[in-house]
């Protein structure tokens, strides 16, 4: 377009140059938006021409400005779009970090929160294992007392079997008297098995000699029986009484004195009631054993190894009933 007599390109977007000149000359523009479809060539226009052709002009840069505009509104409303998105993206990414934060913090309150009752499940489960093995503990030791009880019976019951050597014997009350008395000292446990081999071993005259040798251990109790017995078989003795039948008899015959002076006690008493009492009754003469003349014990009861040689000389001398 020229203007002032300067030549002016109008440039319009969409592809169309426009040249104008003072005398109306269009030189190869061509409209395609609609309003004009006219290849003017190299000419003069008319004045009623170029009003038409104005206005079709001013309709199709009014467009294409709108066009121009509504593309600007369109970048705008994109790049508003884009920033929107952006904030949204940025407020989606914040919210997400803080959901992770706030899942981890409860993983991690969970977490401990397992940890402590674990921790306290375990508590309970070492507890009640303990209970359970002080409990069988417990069950153990009775147990064990219970046998060391019955293995204490036997042990106070054991006697020397008719037929069983002295090895078997001693064996046997060494075993009894470990199972006996299995937290016991040592030397308790010796004690006691050479005072257990002497009161079960069979023989008066064996217990009799084994009592007087005081061996120190079962080891030497049973030396020394077998030493005993070995020089017993070669010089021959006398007949042996039975320690049953001689305790048997003594203990009848220590009924039977309780049983005359309980009589005599009754006539004294009888004779003091139908009588003057001229005299006073007779007093019992002081009671000695029988077996090894020791005062106020009954015969029954002594525990000293029966002897005969000590009655039968006080028999000899003359001695009472009352002396035996």
């Amino acid at each position: 377009m020229v203007i002032n007599g300067e030549q002016k390109d109008l440039d319009l977007e969409g592809g169309v140059t426009i040249k104008q000149t003072n005398e109306y000359r269009y030189l190869g523009v061509k409209l395609t938006d609609g309003l004009l479809d006219t290849q003017i060539e190299d000419g003069v226009v008319t004045r009623s021409q170029h009003k038409v052709m104005e206005d079709q002009l001013a309709a199709l840069i009014a467009l294409i400005q709108g066009q121009k505009e509504e593309q600007q509104q369109l970048r705008l409303g994109e790049k508003e779009e884009q920033q929107r998105l952006r904030l949204e993206e940025k407020e989606e990414q914040q919210r997400l970090r803080l959901e992770d934060k706030k899942e981890k913090e409860r993983l991690r309150l969970e977490d401990k929160k397992e940890q402590k009752r674990l921790r306290l499940e375990d508590k309970k489960e070492q507890e009640r294992l303990r209970f359970f093995f002080e409990e069988k503990e417990e069950q153990k030791q009775e147990q064990d007392r219970r046998h060391q009880t019955v293995f204490q019976a036997q042990l106070r019951m054991r006697q020397q079997k008719s037929g069983e050597s002295l090895q078997e014997f001693e064996r046997d009350i060494e075993r009894l008297t470990h199972l006996a008395y299995a937290s016991a000292p040592e030397s308790f446990r010796k004690q006691l098995a050479v005072e257990r081999f002497i009161e079960g071993v069979r023989g008066d005259d064996m217990r009799y000699h084994l009592r007087l040798v005081r061996p120190r251990d079962i080891s030497e109790a049973l030396i020394r029986a077998l030493e005993f017995e070995a020089s017993r078989v070669s010089v021959p003795s006398a007949p042996k009484v039975r320690l049953a039948s001689i305790d048997n008899q003594r203990d009848i015959l220590a009924d039977k004195l309780d049983n005359i002076y309980d009589a005599l006690q009754k006539m004294t008493a009888s004779c003091r009631s139908t009588g003057p009492p001229t005299q006073e009754a007779p007093q019992r003469r002081s009671i000695r054993c029988f077996n090894c003349d020791a005062a106020q014990k009954a015969m029954k009861n002594c525990k000293e190894p029966p002897t005969l040689t000590k009655p039968i000389e006080r028999f000899k001398k003359g001695g009472s009933v009352g002396d035996v």
